[in-house]
């Protein structure tokens, strides 16, 4: 199941994702009101405006230089605090980054975020988007760190500025 803007609510990865996101405190970060993590509910931050996936569907080419600037500026800041707490999100992309009703700009959905901390994380496994994937996410050669987040967000930047993504796919690992 899909709940509010797109997080997966199962068991376990919404237990895990409201622990992340629960503790994280930033104007640039969707905010999780309450979660049970013995039962299927997570309560967010209602994000009135959308995604940046739905802006950039909406809006063929590049984006006002306006937009993209106060978009770049929400989703570091945002990246600044969650990095400062040991969080990697891991899974940057368009889909992940909301509007609000005013047009603030917050970082979402944290369900494959990376506890440095705690060194919680899925051995082995190859999670995140393909699109916005650092190279050492797709090869595994080194454990994710800010700068996996930051290859991610250059990717969005670059998405945003000629409104193409810089590896067009559909074989981003070769590419």
């Amino acid at each position: 199941e899909h709940g509010v803007n797109g997080f997966v609510v199962d068991d376990g990865h919404q237990a895990r994702e409201a622990r992340v996101a629960a503790g994280l405190e930033h104007p640039n970060v969707v905010h999780v009101h309450e979660f049970n993590p013995d039962g299927p509910f997570l309560v967010m931050e209602y994000m009135a405006g959308g995604t940046l996936a739905d802006r950039l569907e909406e809006h063929e080419g590049p984006l006002p230089l306006a937009v993209v600037q106060h978009v770049a500026a929400s989703i570091l800041r945002g990246l600044e605090a969650v990095h400062r707490r040991g969080v990697i999100h891991r899974d940057l992309k368009p889909a992940n980054v909301f509007f609000g009703a005013t047009g603030d700009v917050k970082i979402g959905d944290f369900g494959v975020a990376h506890l440095q901390d705690l060194g919680a994380t899925l051995t082995g496994a190859l999670l995140g988007t393909l699109a916005y994937m650092a190279p050492e996410q797709i090869t595994g050669s080194q454990r994710p760190e800010a700068g996996t987040d930051l290859y991610a967000f250059g990717c969005i930047l670059y998405q945003l500025l000629p409104g193409a993504l810089p590896f067009p796919g559909p074989d981003f690992v070769t590419q």
